[in-house]
């Protein structure tokens, strides 16, 4: 599989994704601010450029294994998934990922950006972005 098509195309798959991303989280907040729309019992805030490298992501595989989840959604939020992202290379900066994956290959994959474009890889041009299972655990 190419690293590519870890990223979501289909607009219903966004939707879908955006729509459990948004009962889990209040987007219009930000920290100190609650993020959560509701009580969350599990949950890991970390500094964000850690969460981009290749060290983050065992404690990744170790949170969805507890729940026996086999994917994660990245979801970067700005830039804009629809505004900018959608808008400009047709597809969403939002990452369905295999917690099979090893770190080498997250890390890889975070620096994967639309062709002609590879400054717009996650790694490289994110300033929000959160981690979350289809399960909501």
């Amino acid at each position: 599989m190419k690293p590519t098509n870890f990223f979501i195309k289909d607009i219903k798959e966004f939707q879908s994704a955006n729509k459990n991303l948004k009962n889990i989280f209040n987007t219009n907040k930000e920290l100190p601010h609650q993020v959560f729309n509701q009580r969350c019992d599990y949950y890991l805030f970390e500094e964000f450029y850690w969460g981009m490298c290749e060290e983050f992501w065992p404690t990744v595989q170790y949170l969805t294994k507890i729940f026996s989840e086999k994917e994660v959604t990245v979801a970067v939020l700005d830039p804009h998934p629809t505004n900018y992202f959608y808008k400009e290379f047709g597809y969403f900066n939002y990452l369905k990922l295999p917690t099979s994956l090893s770190s080498e290959e997250y890390r890889n994959v975070l620096e994967i950006g639309p062709e002609d474009y590879p400054a717009d890889a996650p790694y490289y041009h994110s300033e929000k972005i959160v981690w979350f299972s289809s399960s909501k655990k």
